[in-house]
């Protein structure tokens, strides 16, 4: 399992799952490829479409959301909008 660094939350809400055996913090790309999930951040989800917004940044999470079977993302329900429009807004 994967683990990209948060760029919208906390980073204390990651460090105890980042001590669990079995979760690759700093992923090479081997990893990237291999990986059946990765867990990242989200700083946005837009509840019409179930879509959610990742940041493309150095630290992974875009790729983690991208490369990995299965993807878990976590962010703060207050970052839940309606629309797609209300994103940026």
């Amino acid at each position: 399992m994967l683990l990209a660094e948060p760029d919208a939350l906390e980073p204390d809400l990651f460090a105890g799952f980042s001590q669990t055996p079995g979760v690759i913090c700093n992923p090479g790309r081997d990893d990237l490829a291999s990986a059946e999930t990765g867990v990242s951040d989200a700083f946005a989800a837009v509840a019409r479409t179930g879509s959610i917004c990742v940041a493309n940044s150095a630290k992974l999470g875009g790729s983690v959301s991208l490369f990995t079977r299965r993807h878990i993302a976590v962010l703060d329900a207050a970052s839940i909008v309606p629309r797609p429009r209300d994103v940026f807004s």
